[in-house]
């Protein structure tokens, strides 16, 4: 999903940015850097959004694996 810093000017972005729904990965608190923003809160269209596709695309792998399994 593409966010324009100019859309979303209280994430303080200096370039255009993407948020890969399809790229998931768990990460440790400690692990992450400055805050830079709250889409919840700030953004909660684009925070839903977010959700929406990255549960599209959770269904699709699920879909799949479904499928094969049923095709073995």
């Amino acid at each position: 999903i593409k966010v324009e810093p100019s859309l979303y000017p209280k994430l303080k972005l200096n370039k255009t940015s993407f948020i890969r729904t399809h790229k998931q990965t768990v990460i440790y608190r400690s692990d992450i850097g400055d805050k830079i923003g709250d889409l919840k809160s700030d953004y909660e269209d684009l925070f839903l959004e977010i959700l929406v596709m990255r549960e599209e695309f959770s269904k699709l792998v699920a879909a799949q694996a479904i499928d094969k399994k049923i095709r073995l």
